[in-house]
């Protein structure tokens, strides 16, 4: 009994259900692509029109107010759009920079020795041409294998700068150094060309121990039908001794030393020097050419500050680079 009472009920508000009428929530809608695509571009032509009738009520002086205030609001962002396209493309080739190497100073590309000698020269001669030394001399840098790739080394900045120089690469490790040959002057040396007739008389720019160097002055005086092939150890000091000490041919060379000394090594900012006289290579090189009379040699020093000043703004660009990365991950 209970149970049929309990079908009739169900049975009855069923059959009333069906005759109540349907009224669809408003939040159930949901649209297409298609209609939320028609609803823009009918929101788009309502702006027009009504755009378009308040510019036909409007005065003539207000109508031109009202365009170039939409000329004004469009150039923004062409300008906004054109700049953001300018950052991106420029960030590009920073980034290729970065990435790409000088495979003649081997150095990055932004940071290429080749390039800044080039533009020191330029900017004080009015040329690219390296200048050419005076009295027949001859530079040639004996440069250690680590000290090859040293990012910092200076030995291309006085190739680069100086015409009748040439930085020649040895392994001076134990025993190699035995065999290291003596350095000739090239045949296609400026001073070669000049006067064949004149012989060279190879010196070494060297502080001896023994208090033997001569200074640049004396030697002058002595030296005067010979052309002058001055060598140059390009290591750090401590090896630079190892060098003198294991190659045998450098005992036997006379040596002439700086004596003008008047400040320290530009080195200083990133590099420790372990005494205060003591100059990196391209320093001691145009030190050295400029008390043999060539005054030109102070653009070797020229370009050596340039290449410690992008050095240090690199590194700062480096960490501001890595403080940014960190926050990010943060």
């Amino acid at each position: 009994m209970e149970r049929s009472i309990s079908s009739f009920v169900s049975h009855f508000f069923g059959v009333c259900l069906l005759f109540l009428p349907y009224t669809p929530h408003e939040h159930t809608h949901t649209h297409t692509h298609r209609e939320k695509q028609r609803d823009r571009d009918e929101e788009r032509s309502r702006e027009n029109e009504s755009m378009t009738m308040m510019m036909s009520s409007t005065t003539p002086s207000m109508t031109t107010t009202l365009k170039r205030r939409m000329k004004t609001k469009t150039a923004a962002k062409q300008r906004a759009t054109t700049k953001e396209v300018e950052i991106a493309v420029k960030e590009q080739e920073v980034k290729e920079e970065h990435r790409t190497m000088c495979y003649s100073c081997f150095r990055k590309e932004n940071l290429c020795i080749c390039r800044l000698c080039e533009r020191v020269l330029l900017e004080n001669t009015h040329s690219k041409e390296k200048i050419v030394l005076k009295d027949d001399l001859h530079v040639s840098i004996l440069q250690d294998r680590d000290e090859f790739r040293r990012k910092l080394g200076s030995a291309h900045i006085a190739r680069n700068i100086v015409e009748n120089c040439d930085v020649v690469w040895r392994d001076c490790s134990w025993p190699n150094a035995l065999s290291v040959p003596r350095l000739e002057v090239p045949r296609t040396s400026v001073a070669v060309t000049e006067d064949e007739n004149k012989e060279y008389e190879m010196v070494l720019l060297w502080p001896s121990e023994n208090g033997q160097a001569k200074s640049i002055e004396a030697y002058k005086k002595r030296n005067v039908n010979k052309k002058t092939h001055i060598i140059v150890l390009d290591s750090t000091w401590y090896k630079a001794k190892r060098m003198y000490n294991r190659i045998p041919w450098l005992k036997d060379l006379p040596c002439i030393s700086l004596q003008n000394i008047k400040k320290e090594s530009m080195y200083e900012p990133i590099r420790k020097q372990p005494f205060r006289d003591a100059l990196s290579t391209a320093e001691s090189i145009a030190l050295a050419l400029k008390e043999f009379g060539n005054a030109d040699a102070e653009l070797i020093n020229v370009a050596f500050s340039e290449m410690i000043r992008e050095q240090l703004q690199e590194e700062k660009r480096h960490e501001r680079a890595v403080r940014t990365r960190e926050r990010r991950k943060m």
